[in-house]
């Protein structure tokens, strides 16, 4: 069975029967790249577990009120679900704690690559994570979102709340920023 495929079976048991095995199995498909996210915008291990954990339980709630929603209206991509829940609570953790976001030039020295499966194999991933601190947030998570963790376009945009063509663009910019931004350097 296609990825797509299981997860609108997945959905679909979700919805129908509140089924937990199913919404594990989302779970397990996005908790790593869901963690990633957080910790970069972040920059604290355990903040971004319990971020992600907050998102995945808001998740959970949001899909299981899902039942009996008309077709139009019911989820069409759970990646780009679970990143607009991520990144509401984020904000929402940054709001109660009245802090402020990371500040770039500590950005990629908080993560800790080895977490992230990329130590010794990819010194490139940090001397990219570094430039990235130059970019706009937009840019910057367009661009995580894109090459870390691999989503397509239209996942993108799901995420971002913008359509395809836009998040296209924005890639292509963001692109051309970093480029600029590492040729300065």
């Amino acid at each position: 069975m296609s990825a797509p495929l299981k997860e609108r079976f997945w959905l679909y048991k979700i919805r129908t029967s509140r089924d937990a095995e199913a919404y594990a199995s989302i779970y397990d498909r996005y908790v790593a790249q869901i963690y990633r996210f957080v910790l970069f915008k972040v920059g604290d291990a355990e903040a971004a577990k319990e971020l992600t954990a907050d998102s995945f339980m808001k998740a959970w709630e949001y899909l299981t009120a899902q039942a009996g929603l008309p077709a139009g209206r019911q989820v069409k991509s759970v990646s780009g679900l679970l990143y607009t829940i991520a990144r509401a609570t984020i904000a929402d953790f940054y709001r109660k704690k009245k802090l402020e976001m990371v500040p770039l030039d500590q950005a990629p020295e908080a993560i800790d690559l080895h977490s992230l499966g990329r130590a010794e194999q990819n010194e490139e991933l940090a001397a990219t994570l570094s430039a990235m601190k130059g970019l706009k947030d937009e840019y910057r998570e367009a661009l995580f979102m894109k090459h870390i963790d691999g989503l397509t376009n239209s996942e993108i945009a799901s995420a971002l709340g913008k359509n395809s063509g836009t998040v296209r663009v924005l890639i292509h910019r963001a692109t051309q920023a970093l480029k600029e931004v590492v040729e300065r350097n």
